[in-house]
């Protein structure tokens, strides 16, 4: 109990008498703080990605770089990116699991694909129909990740 009575001394009393929006709005405020910040290591990690795409033995390499594209692109204001990221490293880890080398027919339309997900607004009618496309494709592969 003493621990409970210290946590709420550090907060200012009980939880139930914050006030939640201020909270949330001070939360906001500080996730957009750190946009340029994520935006600077999403293009890093997308420099990567392009890299990595094509050459069979850097398969390590588009994994990574598609798992901190997925993991930073919703903070970012980019979820069409991390859909599309998460999906190759779907696809790169179905393949692992499977003992198979991941195509470059599917490796390589998706990385183009997280890459130019980042030239489009979000919203567009073509980024999710990009998005729904390599979705099925997935899928269709066996390798769908959610």
């Amino acid at each position: 109990m003493a621990v409970f009575n210290e946590l709420q001394r550090k907060i200012g009393g009980p939880a139930s008498s914050l006030d939640r929006g201020a909270l949330i709005a001070a939360a906001e405020q500080e996730r957009q703080a750190l946009i340029p910040e994520l935006e600077h290591a999403l293009a890093d990690a997308r420099r990567r990605l392009v890299s990595a795409s094509g050459d069979e033995t850097r398969g390590d390499d588009l994994f990574i770089a598609a798992n901190e594209i997925r993991q930073l692109a919703a903070c970012a204001n980019r979820p069409s990116a991390g859909r599309l990221a998460h999906l190759l490293a779907s696809y790169l880890t179905h393949c692992a699991d499977r003992g198979e080398m991941a195509a470059a027919q599917v490796t390589v339309p998706l990385v183009r694909a997280v890459d130019q997900s980042f030239a489009v607004t979000e919203g567009d009618p073509t980024l999710k129909a990009i998005v729904d496309e390599s979705a099925r494709l997935i899928q269709h592969l066996g390798a769908a990740g959610d």
